[in-house]
């Protein structure tokens, strides 16, 4: 396993992907883009971010997101969208 070292930049501009459990394509299946979509705007509003550039998948996501000043902690908010996107 690779050991990344990040730098905690505060306010930063984060490039991450996020993959679905088995790469199944569920990001195809009709309904699930807009269900991202809403999940992802309540994200931001318990956490803000700014969304640069997204690229969705079948089976993943690539994204740029820009944090506040501040804040630090992209990981947080992509854990939450993957968890609530799940329960859906």
């Amino acid at each position: 396993m690779i050991n990344w070292r990040r730098a905690e930049v505060h306010g930063g501009t984060f490039f991450f992907s996020l993959v679905t459990e088995s790469r199944a394509p569920i990001l195809a299946i009709p309904g699930a883009r807009s269900l991202l979509r809403e999940v992802t705007l309540e994200c931001r509003r318990q956490w803000p971010f700014h969304m640069e550039a997204v690229v969705l998948m079948p089976d993943h996501l690539h994204a740029v997101w820009r944090l506040p000043g501040g804040y630090s902690d992209y990981s947080k908010r992509g854990g939450w969208l993957k968890k609530e996107f799940t329960k859906e």
